[in-house]
């Protein structure tokens, strides 16, 4: 990652890297790599297209004082925040504090040549490890080379100590790493994600497109580089991320897996604008959460030193946004985000008890303004904990030591309290025993052990009843600063159990508990290759409306209404339904039902209104990239493509619009005709009418109007003519007048 961290350095209690399986033999295509013409400018760009290509604005340091004077903060912050656009401050080498021997790479051939680095080969895509002094005689060959040897690149270096100190002497409190305003300092310091690091890049060098993590707030300042050397940035707007998403999955790559470059081609292809700028030695870079962006080096070397801040906004984006896509590709989560908006508040509720003075809250308005909104976060997820079945409630953990480490096995995120654990499926590592975990958000979705869950077992890190009752207890505090009315609650989550209450569907751990119980130990599709008849559980065999295949009971949702079957996995790929919010409603409808079916029963039947056009996610994605060894999938599976679906979906959509447009032609002729013949329009309009209707349906209308024909005896004839869009109320009364009178002869 170019702006903020990229590693974090404590150990994983549940995944190891011997344990994952090599991204390389699982990546379906390999990214080809960029090479940008060495005479390309800024303004070069923004002259092609002003419109498509905007230059960044700049501020120059030297006119705030390097950061001291007021005025700083507001104006970066009012670019920054409010706007939510890249921002560039510079010129920071100019200050009195910049240490030039210091902050440069002679200091690190003097002090650092034994330093361990990991170097990434862009034209070959594979990492390996090396030494300072290798990487530096790396340099000297290729720059003999004139570029034509392998390009490498040492990502994620961890910064010096050195540099820390020299960096903060530099720049404004406010923009420190794991300062006051950085809500990564809520976490205990040995908990904390290494969020300070190096990148050492050669001409040639880049970084594919990506947004920072967990929608952190990126900064990254050069501070040393060769003559002539710069590094292009390439950014888009966050107002613009979805746009940039579905180009990049049009072109064949998902944005959270930082495997493509974008090149100038498909950049002025793309619709949406590309904010650019270069930068140069003692330019620093702030980019806005969420904000997709990719670097570029030139020239013989640069060094920059990058870092990432963390506040509610971005918190909130993390939570709804960030969270779930990380856990469909198994990406690391790094950050630990709900710990540290538990931290976070708890840190508040002692640092708003120590302003007794009524008058100060007018200062401390914004803090309690953050207050509430971290509060809202936390009910999100902790009710989401809550399991109503009592003989489901989970049990406390003995070693809480392991509270900050415990991740998730299958989507590798960080757990804050409650999970599962499997004691059968346990690997021996370094004379730990390494159990599988799961979360509940991965358990809810058919996530599960090889064994799928025949030792499952619910476990808690933190008791249940004082999180409630430390829930409780910050929503007084902030009702309480509010000046204590009761009435100033309306706005607030209600407290616990009415906050549970007012969900209007199962929690997570609901969710969980019902399919603890319901698995079998073996699926319908191992059942065949099972010699052991013990371990097979007798069910009910269904099959899904969509693939046809039968399914166990537990592996397809049934409708509410009319019963139908469909599996989970084809809801995921061709409805875009996740199969959590389909067990946690309490009544689902199916798409049958919804009358988006896109089956051809279905479509050809009349029962399809609409036929439902989704999003074609997972294009050419394969997730089980980095995948533990003991994790399989039960419900869906997220290797396989949507994409025959998107398109199946566009297809018959087309045809849909097609047909309308003969109809309509059709239509248009008859009554052309019948304005030539006069006392004739009513009979020309009903022919018109009967040969559009018969030429839209073909074999369609009989089904359809035998279920309209049965609606008919019981509802309004234009009523019935509503519910069936495909047939016209002069059609219908005719059919059923004539079904009618047969039914009488």
């Amino acid at each position: 990652m170019q702006s903020g961290a990229g590693a974090c350095t404590s150990v994983s209690r549940s995944t190891s890297p011997a344990l994952r399986i090599n991204s390389s033999r699982r990546r379906k295509r390999a990214p080809e790599a960029v090479r940008l013409n060495a005479g390309l400018t800024v303004d070069e760009l923004v002259r092609s297209d002003p419109e498509h290509f905007i230059a960044v604005e700049r501020i120059d340091a030297r006119d705030f004082d390097f950061g001291k004077d007021e005025k700083f903060m507001p104006q970066l912050y009012d670019m920054l925040l409010d706007k939510k656009l890249p921002v560039v401050v510079d010129h920071w080498q100019d200050s009195p504090a910049w240490d030039t021997k210091l902050l440069s790479k002679d200091w690190v051939f003097e002090n650092k040549l034994d330093l361990s680095i990991v170097l990434r080969n862009i034209d070959s895509l594979s990492d390996y490890p090396c030494t300072a002094k290798d990487y530096f005689d790396y340099l000297d060959k290729y720059r003999e080379s004139k570029g034509t040897i392998d390009r490498l690149y040492a990502k994620d270096l961890s910064c010096f100590p050195e540099w820390n100190s020299a960096i903060q002497e530099i720049l404004p409190s406010n923009l420190h790493s794991l300062s006051e305003t950085d809500l990564l300092s809520s976490l205990p310091a040995g908990f904390r994600a290494e969020n300070e690091l190096i990148y050492f890049g050669c001409d040639g060098t880049y970084t594919p497109a990506h947004k920072d993590m967990c929608a952190t707030i990126g900064q990254n300042i050069m501070v040393d580089a060769s003559a002539y050397a710069s590094s292009l940035w390439f950014m888009f707007a966050p107002a613009d991320r979805h746009r940039v998403k579905n180009y990049l999955a049009s072109l064949g790559w998902n944005v959270d897996q930082e495997s493509h470059f974008l090149s100038i081609g498909e950049l002025k292809n793309a619709p949406f604008s590309v904010y650019v700028a270069e930068q140069k030695l003692g330019d620093m870079f702030f980019i806005p959460s969420l904000s997709i962006h990719q670097v570029y080096n030139r020239g013989e070397y640069s060094i920059k030193l990058a870092w990432s801040r963390i506040t509610v906004d971005t918190l909130e984006l993390a939570i709804n946004e960030c969270l779930p896509a990380y856990r469909l590709i198994r990406r690391d989560e790094t950050y630990k985000t709900k710990a540290i908006i538990y931290d976070t508040l708890r840190k508040m509720v002692v640092d708003l008890a120590s302003t007794h003075d009524k008058r100060a809250l007018s200062t401390t308005g914004t803090r309690l303004g953050e207050f509430e909104r971290l509060f809202r976060l936390l009910a999100k997820f902790l009710v989401e904990e809550h399991c109503s079945n009592p003989l489901a409630t989970p049990f406390t953990r003995s070693d809480t030591a392991d509270q900050y480490l415990v991740t998730c096995s299958y989507c590798r995120a960080d757990i804050f309290n409650r999970f599962l654990t499997c004691s059968d499926c346990k690997l021996e590592e370094d004379g730990y025993e390494n159990c599988f975990d799961v979360c509940l958000d991965c358990y809810a979705r058919g996530r599960s052990c090889r064994c799928n869950g025949q030792s499952m077992k619910f476990v808690e890190q933190l008791d249940w009843e004082e999180l409630q009752t430390e829930y409780d207890t910050i929503r007084n505090a902030i009702i309480k600063f509010r000046g204590g009315d009761p009435s100033s609650d309306v706005d607030l989550p209600q407290k616990f159990a009415e906050e549970v209450a007012l969900l209007d569907r199962k929690t997570t751990a609901d969710v969980c508990c019902f399919l603890l119980a319901q698995r079998p130990l073996v699926s319908s599709f191992d059942a065949a290759r099972h010699t052991d008849t013990n371990l097979l559980e007798p069910t009910t065999i269904v099959s899904c409306h969509l693939c046809h295949k039968p399914h166990s009971t537990w592996e397809v949702s049934l409708c509410s209404y009319c019963r139908k079957a469909y599996c989970y996995s084809v809801l995921l790929r061709a409805m875009d339904q996740d199969p959590f919010s389909v067990m946690a409603s309490h009544r689902w409808k199916c798409p049958i039902c919804c009358g988006n079916c896109p089956c051809s029963n279905c479509v050809r039947s009349g029962k399809t209104r609409c036929p439902y056009v989704g999003d074609a996610l997972n294009v050419d994605v394969d997730f089980r990239i980095n995948d533990d060894v003991r994790a399989k999938e039960w419900l869906i599976r997220g290797t396989a493509s949507n994409k025959y679906w998107g398109d199946r979906r566009m297809q018959l959509q087309k045809q849909l619009e097609t047909e309308e447009i003969a109809a309509g032609t059709r239509e248009a002729k008859w009554k052309r005709r019948s304005r030539s013949r006069r006392g004739n329009t009513a009979s020309f309009a009903k022919r018109a009418r009967s040969e559009t209707e018969s030429a839209r349906t073909k074999s369609v209308l009989p089904a359809t109007i035998a279920s309209a024909v049965k609606i008919a005896v019981l509802v309004p004839v234009t009523e019935c003519s509503s519910m069936y869009p495909i047939i016209t109320s002069d059609y219908l009364v005719e059919y059923t007048q004539t079904v009618k009178q047969t039914e009488t002869s």
